[in-house]
């Protein structure tokens, strides 16, 4: 008989993305913007909110970002790329963030 190993929790959310894109989305709507791991998806991405953050989701939109190339002197070297994940939480309610 086998035992299931249980998998390390992955950390889904990495930390708020501060732009000044990112801030007219707040102020517009109530759309908050978070950094996310690379295997992270609209649905872990939801329920990571919802369960932190004790707000009611109603839409992810998922942003991925090319690494982009950068001299480092002689030699070329990249930036990585990121995944965004914008979130619409329902109105009335907020995401505290720094």
């Amino acid at each position: 008989m086998t035992i299931a190993k249980k998998q390390p929790e992955i950390q889904i959310l990495k930390h708020p993305h501060l732009s000044e894109k990112a801030s007219l989305l707040k102020d517009a709507g109530n759309a908050f913007v978070f950094v996310v791991s690379k295997n992270a998806n609209k649905k872990t991405v939801k329920d990571e909110i919802e369960r932190l953050y004790k707000v009611e989701v109603v839409n992810v939109r998922i942003v991925n970002l090319p690494k982009k190339p950068k001299n480092l002197g002689r030699t070329r070297g990249f930036k990585p790329g990121l995944k965004k994940a914008i979130i619409y939480v329902k109105k009335g309610q907020t995401i505290n963030v720094v």
